[in-house]
């Protein structure tokens, strides 16, 4: 398994065992494969003799390293199952042939770094950020390893063994099948292969334990094996873009494009611009982590790439960026990771370096990687010093108990302590391929034929096929889109707060929802909270002076989303702000809003679109986030949006109101202590 990793993946491989004569063969193996054939080659034919004389021979301190390894080879072949010094002879010696010899001097491998005698502990120290395949003694009463069985693992060997793996991440165990053995590895998944080998003429009784990150990884390796047959079915719509150059769509100058490698390029030209803004949004984001331990890794690594990359340092890419008059910036979301930045067009090429550099060639450092995480458990504690920020993580668990919507982005205080260079870089290796990826440039561009020719020679990642395409698609699996179905009510009290804050979020099933629905959902909310023209502002603040800051809001991923009300307000005040927005969503529902209302909401949509189609970074962001859903006949584009929204009724709106605002709902108070002298000013 290791030369075949060595051998076929380009996987360098560091191997070790503490049997003197196996060492000495594969170091002679790589040395020299024909010295070592030769060596072999003196001892046939053989007879049973000669086979008991080598036996006595091979641990003569007074024989170099060839002439055990070519003892070692001859034993192994004709002992019974390739036991050497520890079991009897093969009848007639049938694995001892001019096949086998020929197998060693023709072998190559060129990334087979060392051989080398030391036992597990110290090897397996000597690695702390590789993958460890590990075949140990097996757990049994015969002594079949070493020289007449000194190599024989005792009940120590195979428990301390067991704890060192248990230490570490990126593991695969290969292990007699028996009770002892399940036990101990109990906590991890067990596959029980069906290969057969040497004079074997039934089935193994072996077992292969995966460590939670193999565990993983076979996981999104059988689902990409499932889906191979519905891939087939897009073949003729790449027949299509390839026959029309690759680009597949027109929208008002936007320019859509497919390259070879996957990637989705959407390019705006616009001489107006001054500069160019570019923005790479890769589709993983913390929907995506699946694991509690990887809880805030796509956070985490947004930070670290800017740290440096394999082809720049961290001031390397400030002098590249900031440096030259441009700047930079990166965002993670529930369903999406956003690298985006400003440059003057002369400077485009670098720009295009660097954001190429940090998604595909991160250099992810230990020790750097130690300081970025104080910095992120700081924004964590920020996070958690927030009322706003607390209500609505306790709301959205309560909303979506089943669904990676509940998680926070950035992590966990343990997660994001606990997380490991290795494993970061392995998510990003997972996750940053082309075809999962889209490139949104918009400004004053070259002329075409230079800006594709800066593309291609400065982002290699994005613009080619590069072994990045060839990584395995990893489906993505957010969890059970089902909210609660009892209402949820939760709240705490803070010390050191002056005003209270009240959160009720009701659910969205987005992905169910029609184009109509998901922009008539947009008017909603601004009936609901939005401007000063909006029911929950007009009565809780314009009439009442109960809350300085108080609306709705949205947020959601792919599948799900949600709909929530907010308000700030001293703690005497809670029951009468709650009180008025139940009202406000019971009015809502049954239509109980006036028409002035409704049209001034629509127009605050409509003017926001239109504001944002004249704004260069939002109007490209827009764009690229029409293409993150799958499903390409739910996407759309600005213009269709705004038809949709010109086309909105205040029926529509009462018609989305009563799909998702009678839904059960999640309310959570963060509450100030109340005053004994408090009063209302």
């Amino acid at each position: 398994m290791e030369i075949a990793c060595a051998d076929s993946m380009g996987i360098p491989v560091y191997g070790y065992d503490l049997f003197h004569p196996l060492v000495c063969f594969w170091r002679c193996e790589k040395e020299s494969p024909s010295r070592l054939a030769d060596a072999i080659e003196e001892f046939r034919p053989l007879d049973n003799d000669r086979f008991f004389e080598l036996r006595e021979e091979i641990m003569s301190e007074s024989l170099d390293e060839y002439e055990v390894g070519a003892r070692f080879f001859v034993l192994n072949r004709c002992s019974f199952s390739g036991t050497t010094l520890s079991g009897g002879r093969s009848p007639g010696f049938p694995r001892f042939n001019e096949n086998s010899v020929a197998k060693v001097r023709n072998f190559v491998c060129n990334n087979l770094r060392w051989v080398r005698q030391m036992r597990f502990e110290d090897s397996i120290a000597t690695h702390p950020d590789s993958f460890i395949f590990a075949d140990p003694p097996y757990l049994i009463d015969d002594r079949l390893y070493g020289n007449r069985g000194d190599r024989h693992f005792q009940q120590e060997d195979h428990e301390n063994l067991r704890d060192i793996l248990m230490s570490r991440d990126h593991w695969l165990l290969c292990y007699n099948d028996c009770e002892e053995i399940r036990d101990l590895y109990r906590d991890y998944e067990i596959v029980s292969p069906e290969w057969s080998y040497g004079m074997s003429r039934g089935g193994s009784k072996e077992l292969l334990i995966l460590d939670h990150w193999a565990s993983e990884m076979l996981a999104h390796q059988d689902s990409h094996i499932e889906q191979k047959k519905v891939a087939k079915t897009s073949s003729q719509t790449d027949k299509s873009k390839k026959e029309s150059g690759g680009k597949h769509m027109m929208n008002d100058g936007v320019q859509f494009y497919t390259l070879d490698n996957g990637l989705s390029l959407i390019v705006i030209p616009d001489p107006h611009v001054h500069g160019v803004y570019c923005r790479v949004d890769v589709q993983v984001g913390s929907c995506d982590e699946q694991l509690d331990r990887d809880r805030g890794i796509c956070h985490l690594l947004e930070h670290m790439v800017w740290r440096g990359t394999k082809d720049y340092d961290e001031d390397q890419i400030i002098r590249m960026v900031s440096g030259s008059g441009g700047y930079s910036n990166a965002m993670t979301s529930h369903h999406y990771s956003c690298y985006n930045g400003w440059t003057r067009t002369s400077n485009l090429g670098d720009m295009l370096a660097v954001l190429d550099s940090i998604i595909f060639r991160p250099e992810i450092d230990r020790d750097t990687l130690e300081t970025e995480k104080v910095v992120v458990l700081e924004e964590i504690a920020k996070s958690e010093s927030d009322p706003s920020d607390v209500a609505y993580d306790r709301a959205i668990k309560s909303l979506y108990p089943r669904h990676n919507f509940r998680h926070p982005i950035l992590g966990t205080k343990t997660s994001v302590a606990g997380m490991k260079a290795t494993r970061i870089r392995e998510y990003m290796r997972s996750y940053h391929r082309p075809q999962a990826m889209i490139l949104g440039l918009c400004g004053d561009l070259p002329i075409l034929d230079d800006w594709c020719e800066i593309l291609h020679e400065r982002a290699h990642g994005l613009s080619r096929k590069t072994r990045a395409a060839n990584a395995i698609e990893i489906p993505r699996d957010f969890g059970k889109p089902i909210p609660i179905l009892d209402e949820g009510s939760g709240e705490e009290e803070w010390d050191k707060i002056s005003s209270s804050f009240i959160e009720r979020m009701f659910p969205i099933e987005s992905r169910e929802m029609s184009k109509l629905e998901r922009v008539s959902l947009g008017v909603l909310q601004r009936v609901m909270g939005g401007g000063e023209y909006s029911m929950m502002f007009t009565r809780i603040r314009r009439e009442r002076g109960l809350s300085y800051l108080c609306g709705a809001f949205m947020s959601s991923t792919l599948d799900v989303g949600t709909l929530a009300t907010y308000a700030y307000t001293r703690r005497q005040n809670v029951q009468e702000v709650e009180d008025i927005t139940s009202d406000v969503v019971t009015r809502i529902v049954h239509g109980n809003f006036s028409d002035d209302t409704f049209r001034m909401a629509k127009n605050d949509a409509l003017g926001g679109m239109e504001r944002m189609m004249n704004a260069p970074a939002t109007m490209l962001g827009y764009y690229v986030g029409s293409q993150h859903d799958p499903d390409e006949s739910r996407r759309m584009l600005p213009d269709e949006t705004l038809r949709v929204l010109d086309g909105v009724t205040k029926k529509d709106v009462v018609a989305v109101a009563n799909r998702v605002l009678t839904m059960p709902s999640s309310r959570y108070a963060i509450l100030n202590k109340e005053s004994a002298s408090a009063t209302h000013d």
